[in-house]
């Protein structure tokens, strides 16, 4: 009788265990629903809770994985400092566990804060190893995520060629898995891009087509994207004046609604 009852409550404390391990991981999906749509305040809630959930049951995978999301969010909401001591936390603990898919948006992480803060064979470095990484095991998202970072970091770097070619391959990526946020990041960078080369026409279709998958997917433009976005919305504006540049963007929003960008 005595053994019955310490099964039962081992069975006890196992179960409360696994209760804590599903809500931190629902939390952890909570973050990521309300990051794609911009709601930073609310991401972060979710997050902390999740890493003290995590802390608590001293599971590793749960507090790398919430670190590096409070990484994103940091980078995200133009706080890079805080998003380097996230990512250089979670860092470690990826690579102890073995955890690649992990390690890889890690080292991406890092990469996007080198390159904000204009450290660009830092970035180069971190990048190209996250993208080696992702094709070593497969994993094609996080493939389409290392190019778009390795095109951002082209562009600011000056080399708009290797930039296109780097975007124009992650959106191909993006297309093929039926991603609609992603295809819609890309493609706003593209369209950036076409401003600084002075493709003003080609910048107006792709800032509609951009707007056009963000709207069917609710999601938005980053806190600290947002001002560089707006600043080549406006160029592309003044120099095609309002007429021609609404009916490009317009023609641009339909191909988007038809799912048919290219």
């Amino acid at each position: 009788m005595r053994e019955l009852r310490c099964a039962l409550v081992r069975g006890v404390e196992v179960l409360a265990v696994v209760r804590e391990e599903f809500v931190g991981w629902t939390l952890i999906e909570v973050g990521l629903c309300a990051q794609v749509v911009g709601d930073y305040a609310a991401a972060l809630r979710a997050y902390d809770e999740s890493l003290g959930i995590a802390r608590e049951l001293s599971y590793e995978r749960m507090t790398a994985r919430v670190l590096t999301q409070l990484g994103e969010v940091a980078l995200f909401g133009g706080r890079p400092v805080d998003a380097r001591r996230f990512f250089e936390e979670s860092l470690p603990i990826w690579r102890e566990i073995g955890h690649r898919s992990g390690l890889v948006d890690a080292l991406r992480g890092l990469g996007d804060v080198a390159r904000v803060e204009r450290d660009f064979a830092v970035a180069a470095e971190l990048l190209d190893e996250s993208l080696t990484v992702s094709r070593e095991i497969g994993a094609r998202p996080r493939v389409a995520m290392a190019l778009h970072s390795l095109g951002v970091l082209a562009a600011a770097e000056g080399d708009f060629s290797r930039s296109e070619s780097l975007f124009e391959e992650a959106a191909e990526h993006w297309r093929e898995m039926n991603d609609v946020a992603g295809t819609a990041e890309t493609l706003r960078r593209l369209g950036e891009l076409a401003v600084k080369q002075g493709r003003f026409q080609r910048a107006a279709r792709l800032f509609g087509d951009a707007d056009a998958l963000r709207e069917q997917v609710g999601a938005a433009i980053t806190l600290c994207d947002r001002p560089g976005y707006e600043r080549a919305l406006e160029a592309a504006r003044a120099e095609l004046g309002d007429d021609e540049f609404d009916a490009i963007w317009t023609a641009g929003r339909d191909v988007a609604a038809s799912g048919k960008v290219r």
